[in-house]
């Protein structure tokens, strides 16, 4: 039995392994195709950027999803195999909560790689981008939800045009 034990030991800790990794890459080809479709939409002009994001995290987090369940059978039936109940319930919690902050880290840094471009086209090239009313939202979050001091500025969608604004401390999420 404790032979069997180590073994399952041994396949969780691969297997966590392995679903960190491939929770990783996922992130990071998500994040890539971001703010490669956001450059390719602000230089263009085209407005099917947002459909294009959410194809993207849609798939990420599928993805991710049958990397979790698989993990997840392998770990439970090894460990069924050797009777290793309290390494079931550790792999298992483990896996879960290592892909879910990555995913919300991932999440947060597309949205922060997407303020960033928007800034960087607005005022390096100076022009008036029309951008989706679902950008601004990312933007009005990360730029006036996530700071302290009410001088931060952002930018906002009104009337096809991308205007600076002012926070206010009313206007944060």
């Amino acid at each position: 039995m404790l032979y069997a034990r180590s073994i399952v030991v041994v396949v969780v800790v691969v297997v966590v392994v392995v679903v960190v990794a491939a929770a990783v890459v996922v992130v990071v080809v998500v994040v890539i195709i971001i703010v490669v479709a956001v450059v390719v939409v602000v230089v263009v002009a085209v407005e099917e950027v947002v459909v294009v994001i959410i194809i993207i995290i849609v798939v990420a987090v599928i993805i991710i999803i049958i990397i979790v369940v698989v993990a997840v059978v392998v770990v439970v039936v090894v460990a069924a195999a050797a009777e290793a109940v309290v390494e079931v319930v550790v792999a298992v919690v483990v896996v879960v909560v290592v892909v879910v902050v990555i995913v919300v880290v991932a999440v947060v840094e597309a949205a922060a790689a997407v303020v960033v471009l928007i800034k960087i086209v607005v005022v390096v090239v100076g022009l008036e981008v029309v951008v989706p009313v679902v950008l601004t939202v990312v933007v009005r979050v990360v730029d006036c939800g996530f700071k302290l001091r009410s001088s931060d500025a952002a930018y906002t969608y009104t009337h096809g045009k991308l205007t600076f604004i002012q926070c206010q401390p009313l206007q944060r999420f």
